[in-house]
């Protein structure tokens, strides 16, 4: 009887781990503080991110991810004193984004929150 429940246990283990949630290779997230909304793409296989550029472009930039952020920094703009620092709760959503700039050797900070939600690009928005 005892072998016959642990084959049992064991199975249902063993299926559970074969229906565990896929892994996603990438996500879009689109993020909205004060200002127009943000968009960044995810990619989890390299540990990058696809930013917005002021000139209608992207750029790719590290991306660090912890238990329940994901955090990276980017510059808007080549030679531009102003950097974009970000942090994206992984289950909530809740966006802090920190600007931090310098001018004339002073540096001031700006924070800003906001929400993020993932978008899934092959359906339509509306």
């Amino acid at each position: 009887m005892k072998k016959a429940i642990a084959v049992i246990i064991l199975g249902l283990m063993w299926c559970s781990v074969g229906f565990a949630g896929e892994k996603k290779e990438s996500i879009y997230l689109e993020c909205k503080t004060d200002g127009p909304y943000d968009g960044y793409g995810l990619f989890f296989t390299n540990n990058t991110v696809l930013v917005p550029s002021w000139n209608k472009e992207f750029n790719i930039v590290p991306l660090k991810i912890t238990p329940a952020r994901y955090d990276f920094e980017y510059y808007p703009r080549e030679g531009m004193p102003m950097k974009f620092i970000i942090s994206i709760n992984r289950f909530t959503g809740e966006l802090i984004q920190t600007i931090e700039t310098e001018l004339e050797g002073k540096k001031e900070l700006h924070t800003f929150n906001g929400k993020c939600i993932e978008r899934d690009l092959d359906k339509p928005k509306f």
